[in-house]
């Protein structure tokens, strides 16, 4: 994860579905230590191939509440 600015940190996720997923699980666990109150995540694409990725993300996630 690469700092964007004080308290914030960025981690850019592969581009092929696969490794997203890879990805996704290892950067969740990572972030999930307790150092951050939130976690913003760019919605996967859609499609097949990106089922399970989308599953993970909706069964981990709420929505934000304005």
């Amino acid at each position: 994860p690469a700092p964007v600015a004080e308290g914030v940190s960025l981690h850019a996720m592969p581009l092929e579905a696969e490794q997203y997923a890879r990805e996704l699980y290892a950067t969740l666990r990572a972030f999930d230590g307790g150092r951050f109150d939130l976690l913003l995540l760019e919605a996967p694409p859609q499609g097949d191939e990106w089922l399970a990725v989308n599953d993970r993300v909706r069964r981990a996630s709420r929505p934000l509440r304005g």
